[in-house]
């Protein structure tokens, strides 16, 4: 049966062409965060495709899926347009978690939800184009949110053809976090393209972050580390515990990866989170690792080293851990909400970051 015929709020947007002008991204007075532009893939990564092809090959092949990408600019459009080409077969009108974009207004650091561009009816060679209109036309200043888990190449912004662009705000705090971890940091379950955890967080405080999260294939590798040490950021944020195989992989890597991220950068805050408390492991399992970690922590605490220790365990206290999970490894969207606001609560100690919402 096809739901679309019964439902026609499922068809996702539609789109006219007529009286738009595209631009790519990377059009000056257009920021970028996030992820970087590849000419030759004509797409955007999360890290150089040569870093990510020594990593392994699921980083390899997510590195185009470019959770935690924003487009931000200023205008007075009456309708934004979002052009794109998928690389993932599968995609349906469902998918707007995967393959859908998020455009936010934000007004004195405060970002409030506009659109979802759900994809829709599939162009020729896998090609979507969504429009929306604007209410109240003036000029405002937004962030496009690109889809969390698809690989997309192709990307255009349009505007209606009398707008104007301008050179958005910087964020109130504007050196990065970046996170590290499994596919809960990456954003699988969440709702749409601005609900990875990361992501809420930065809406928290008007902050910028960098989203390394590559589902299933985060296991602390050497490389991967010395491709973090080296990058511009105010905190780190360790959440790999899902990926590691089996305890003896995390015991090898955990406090090996934390030492050569914390050898090139003296007094970054480092945060270190254990997986929350789901069943797919048996509970004594799940204290063997957290062990695991709590011995990289106070390892380093002991060395006086400027470092926070989160027990996923309690991710879930203030909301029910049947409410708060999709299956037995993913966070839903509640979920990923508590995971935000007890990690937030300790970059507020880490930073001295006040919330703007």
């Amino acid at each position: 049966m096809d739901i679309t015929k019964l439902d026609k709020n499922m068809l996702g947007d539609g789109f006219s062409a007529e009286g738009l002008k595209f631009f790519s991204p990377e059009t000056k007075p257009v920021k970028v965060y996030g992820v970087m532009y590849d000419a030759e893939m004509n797409a955007y990564l999360r890290l150089p495709m040569d870093i990510a092809k020594t990593i392994n090959g699921g980083v390899s092949a997510m590195n185009n899926h470019p959770s935690g990408g924003r487009f931000v600019f200023k205008t007075n459009a009456n309708k934004i347009a979002v052009k794109f080409r998928i690389q993932w077969e599968g995609v349906t009108v469902f998918n707007q978690a995967n393959a859908g974009f998020d455009l936010y207004e934000r007004e004195n650091g405060k970002q409030t939800l506009i659109h979802t561009y759900r994809p829709g009816e599939i162009g020729e060679n896998r090609t979507f184009s969504i429009s929306r209109e604007i209410k109240d036309a003036k000029e405002r200043e937004y962030i496009l949110y690109t889809p969390y888990m698809a690989g997309l190449e192709n990307i255009y912004i349009g505007i209606n053809e009398d707008a104007y662009l301008k050179e958005a705000d910087e964020y109130t705090y504007s050196q990065p976090i970046v996170f590290y971890g499994s596919s809960i940091v990456h954003g699988a379950h969440g709702a749409r393209a601005g609900m990875p955890y990361p992501a809420i967080i930065s809406r928290m405080y008007d902050i910028d972050f960098v989203n390394l999260g590559f589902s299933g294939n985060a296991k602390g590798e050497k490389e991967f580390a010395e491709y973090i040490k080296n990058l511009d950021m105010c905190a780190f944020v360790m959440d790999y515990d899902h990926n590691a195989p089996t305890p003896d992989h995390l015991r090898a890597t955990h406090e090996e990866f934390y030492k050569i991220i914390r050898e090139a950068n003296k007094d970054l805050p480092i945060i270190m989170i254990t997986r929350p408390h789901f069943h797919e492991i048996p509970y004594e399992e799940a204290m063997e690792r957290k062990e695991i970690i709590l011995n990289t922590y106070n390892n380093a605490k002991s060395r006086g080293e400027n470092v926070y220790f989160i027990d996923g365990g309690h991710f879930y206290d203030d909301f029910g851990y049947d409410n708060c999970v999709a299956d037995d490894s993913h966070p839903n969207t509640l979920g990923l909400f508590a995971m935000a606001t007890k990690i937030a609560s300790v970059l507020e100690e880490a930073l001295d970051i006040k919330k703007i919402r």
